[in-house]
Parts: C-alpha cells; sequence; structure tokens
C-alpha cells in the first residue's frame, strides 16, 4: 500500500487505504501464512524468513506464558467481558471491522465471541509481532530513501513550495 500511495491526491490515497482495508484478513498476515503464500517456506535458506521466524516464535512463547497467569483456561476467556467487548470492536464494521478472525465464533444475531485462550495467544502475538517486528521491517528500511524528499515526496497534497513562497509560522 505504501508503495502505491506515493504521490496520489487525497482522494485516491483514500480509496487504496480503503480497498487495502477490505482486502486484509487476520489470519492470512502470521509469519507462517505469509512465507507460504510468497513461496518461501521451500527455500532451504531465506535470512529475512528465518529470522523473522525466530521472532515470531519467542514473541509466541512470551505472551503465551504471560497470558496463562491471567487465563487459566477457555472458561476463563469467555467470562471475560472486557475482552469479549475488544473482540467485538475488532469485527465490527462501525469500529475496526477486522476480517478473517477465524477462531471466532460468530453468531447468526451477528454477534461475535472468542472461546478460545490458544487464539487469544495467537491474536496478542500477532498484535505484536505486527506493531514489532514486521512493523520495523518495512518502515525502518524505508527511511534512507524516503528521508531525502527530492528522491521520495511521500504524499503531497499541495503543489511544494518554490523560492518565492511565503512561509507562515504559527
Amino acid at each position: 500500500v505504501v508503495a502505491t500511495n506515493v504521490g496520489p491526491a487525497i482522494e485516491s490515497t483514500r480509496q487504496l487505504v480503503a480497498e487495502a482495508h477490505q482486502a486484509w484478513r487476520w489470519d492470512e498476515q502470521s509469519p507462517d501464512q505469509v512465507f507460504a503464500v510468497r513461496g518461501v517456506d521451500r527455500l532451504p535458506v531465506f535470512p529475512f524468513r528465518d529470522d523473522t521466524l525466530l521472532l515470531w516464535r519467542a514473541i509466541h512463547d512470551y505472551v503465551d506464558a504471560h497470558l496463562r497467569i491471567y487465563y487459566r483456561n477457555d472458561q476463563d476467556v469467555r467470562d471475560d467481558s472486557e475482552l469479549q467487548g475488544f473482540i467485538w470492536e475488532l469485527t465490527a464494521p462501525l469500529y475496526c471491522g477486522f476480517k478473517g478472525l477465524g477462531g471466532l465464533n460468530y453468531g447468526d444475531d451477528g454477534s461475535v465471541s472468542l472461546s478460545s485462550l490458544e487464539y487469544l495467544i495467537d491474536m496478542v502475538a500477532h498484535i505484536v509481532y505486527l506493531c514489532g517486528p514486521q512493523h520495523a521491517s518495512v518502515n525502518y528500511a524505508q527511511y534512507p530513501l524516503m528521508s531525502y524528499m527530492p528522491s521520495v515526496a511521500g504524499t503531497i497534497y499541495n503543489p511544494p513550495p518554490t523560492r518565492s513562497t511565503s512561509i507562515q509560522s504559527a
């Protein structure tokens, strides 16, 4: 999304982000799934995959150990009303509207709930992974190119300033 978001008008940017959000599926974003789709799971050596999977396992093990302090079993997960509220907001179209959470329970009445400690562990590990190593691997690698404006100006919705442009400070 970032690569295609460089340079278009704001309306195009909004459309690209909306389309990406509609296509994004939670369970398909785990490292195991991403590497399988890309076909790099079959390569004998792929350093990015190998390093990522080490981090993924470490995160998953940490989250597993931490959550088991608070949740002894699936019933504890089912009984946590605040957690169930989070799950509802995560999936509600009015809020996050995330799709592709195969470990949740979807009722015919539109209700959604989480009843598995194992899936909770997977979800939290996934959040930590996406916000940490995955984001860093994509975001930080862009800095050398994108920090120099003449190289990649990012998204500029107004004409760039010229020598005669007067810039007012706030």
